[in-house]
Parts: C-alpha cells; structure tokens; sequence
C-alpha cells in the first residue's frame, strides 16, 4: 500500500542543504513503496515533514491542519536551527519578517510558535545534542540527526583540482547573508597574519553568495564590494567563490586550514556542528570558535586545541600550515572519527527511529 508524504521543505527546489542533506537524503534511500509531494494546506498526509521554513503558524494549527487532527498522520518537525536561545526582541519582530514572506500572520513571539509546534508533532528532528537537551522539555521523541554530504560531491576521476601555489589557503564556507558579523571577526583573526608567512601569499576563499543583504531580501550589495571594504588594511588576496559542491570540492585540494568564527549571538553559539562535520568529510583541518557543539565533537575527535577561545587564531595556522607532522596527525585523528560516527548505516537508523510508530515502517 502507498504512503503519503507531505513535505514543507527548506526551499521550493528542494537543494537548500537542510533538505538535500537530512530529509531529502533519507528519501532517497528509502525503498518502500511512497509518494512525496510538496505539502498542500488542507491535504491529509500519512507522513508529514514540517522544516523550520515552513508557515508554522498555520502547520502548528490543530483547527486548521488537518494531519494535526489526524491520529492516522505521523507528523516530524526539523527544528535544525536553535530559534528558541534568541533575545525576545527579534522573536517579536520575526512575525512580521515571516508575514512579509507570506506566511500566515499571529500576534505571539516567534518561540511561542515554535513551542507549539514542537509540541504537537509527532517526533522532532534536530542538529545537536546540546539543542535535543532544550527540546526535551515539550516533546519526549526528540532524536539528533546528522548531516549527509556524499550528494554534495560525487565527481568523477577525471575532475580537474586546483593547483597549489606558493601560498597560504584559508576557507570559509556559508551564506552571505546575516553573516556580516563572522566577516568582520574573520577580518579582525587575519590581521597581521602576512607577518607570520612572509615568503608566502595569503589567500582567502570563501564560498558564498554573490550579494550580500542587511534585511532579508533588501539592502543588498555585491560580496565581493562587501568585504573588500572589511579587508581594505590587509595584506591577503581576497576570492569569492558561489557555492557548488564541485568549487567546494575543488578548492580542498589546496586549502591549509578552514575557519570558522563564530559570534557571541545565542542562535549561532547553539548551532549543530553541521559546518565542522562537512569540512572534515572534505579532509580539510578545521579551526573554529569555542561554542557546545564544536567543543563536544573537538574533544571526541582528540583535536580540541583547535576550538579557539580568545586570540589564539594565528598561532593555530601557523602551526598547522609549518607543520607536515600537526596536519598528517589532524588529518589521520578527523578520518577516523568520520568513519566510526557519521556512516550512512549509522545515520540511517536514525532516521529509522524519527519514523517509528508511523506507515513508513509499521511493525
């Protein structure tokens, strides 16, 4: 018999990487017999995916969702961000922000939504085990499911890598907008660093978007004028690069050393280790800011030197790029935990668990 799945992802196309990486992953390896289509309100579903894009005023609604009202619907939530740490201030203004958007339109803080939402789903899918903690607290099915890149980067023998120079690579990889905070602390790592490489060129990449906005969809300019401006006083090359699992792919074959700083904003301190995960599936060392995932997943990778706190950025790529004997260590210490924690048949069961007690896995 067919189940149904609705599904309210992350982006009309399905290729934002919280879809093709989780949900639309796990679908792709499921082999039952199912029908997925893109959530209509009004429709009753035997399977319901809920993303945190979604029109959550309506989908959290028992008066106005009819799989709510269903005992026969099996309903997930992917709360893959951690919205519920952010100041009060801006979870009263999202509602506006969303309704602009064109969702519907509910006069409450945005975590009063999402509350509910958690609340009457059926099982919950999060990023990290520091949020499945906080989520505890309304739904007891709450289960951590890990991001899944081999999608992102199947190329053949024959694709062509970059040829490294004589420089010093760094990456930073991510959206360009709402990240103006990380370019500026990205800026303020780099200073000076010419001095500690001064027979080489530093190069900073970064894979991103082409524009960059200060609200939502408005206010934007290039990247490239963007940060321009933040590195005027610094002695590196600046490249942009837009994101594609083939440039992402490409440019591993040269960098040193990814970075990624992260601000003192409780939304991106609570983040999953999502980023981290992805730049050591690449094989690339990873230096980061000290925040509860990158602090958990550094101390069971034995690496934890490398989660930052304070002014300690430069010496760390000082020591991993003049040293073949930290990287080789790095790198053997990354492909081991890669392999013992993120397999497919280990985030498959997962997903297993998500669905259990609904019609994609009756007993």
């Amino acid at each position: 018999m067919t189940t149904k799945v609705g599904w309210i992802s992350n982006s009309k196309d399905r290729n934002h990487p919280a879809d093709r990486r989780r949900f639309g992953w796990f679908l792709s390896h499921f082999g039952s017999d199912i029908v997925v289509e893109s959530a209509n309100k009004g429709t009753l579903y035997d399977v319901l995916y809920v993303s945190i894009s979604a029109d959550l005023n309506y989908w959290s609604d028992i008066n106005e969702n009819f799989s709510l009202k269903s005992q026969k619907c099996w309903v997930v939530f992917d709360i893959c961000d951690s919205l519920l740490t952010e100041p009060m201030y801006k979870s009263c203004l999202r509602p506006v922000l969303r309704s602009l958007q064109g969702h519907t339109f509910a006069l409450r803080p945005y975590k009063a939504t999402i509350i509910k939402m958690v609340k009457n789903a059926d099982s919950i899918v999060c990023g990290s085990f520091e949020q499945k903690e906080s989520l505890l607290r309304f739904n007891s099915n709450v289960h951590v499911i890990r991001d899944v890149f081999i999608n992102d980067f199947q190329f053949s023998k024959e694709t062509k890598f970059i040829k490294k120079e004589k420089t010093v690579d760094l990456l930073w990889e991510g959206f360009a907008n709402g990240n103006g905070k990380i370019f500026r602390m990205l800026s303020d790592i780099l200073a000076g660093i010419s001095k500690d490489f001064l027979e080489k060129e530093i190069v900073l990449h970064l894979v991103t978007d082409k524009k960059i906005c200060k609200f939502s969809h408005y206010l934007c300019q290039e990247t490239y004028i963007h940060l321009k401006e933040i590195f005027k006083n610094h002695d590196i090359k600046i490249m942009i690069y837009e994101w594609s699992g083939e440039t992402l792919f490409k440019l591993s074959s040269i960098i040193d050393v990814a970075l990624i700083p992260v601000p003192n904003d409780p939304v991106m301190l609570n983040k999953p280790e999502n980023k981290l995960i992805l730049f050591w599936y690449l094989k690339i060392p990873v230096i980061c800011s000290s925040t509860p995932s990158y602090n958990r997943v550094m101390r069971e990778a034995d690496l934890l030197n490398y989660c930052i706190e304070g002014t300690s950025w430069r010496s760390q790529i000082k020591k991993l790029v003049l040293s073949n004997n930290t990287e080789d260590s790095y790198k053997k210490k990354i492909d081991y935990y890669i392999s013992n924690s993120f397999s497919s048949k280990i985030v498959m069961k997962t997903w297993e668990n998500v669905f259990k007690g609904s019609k994609l896995y009756d007993e």
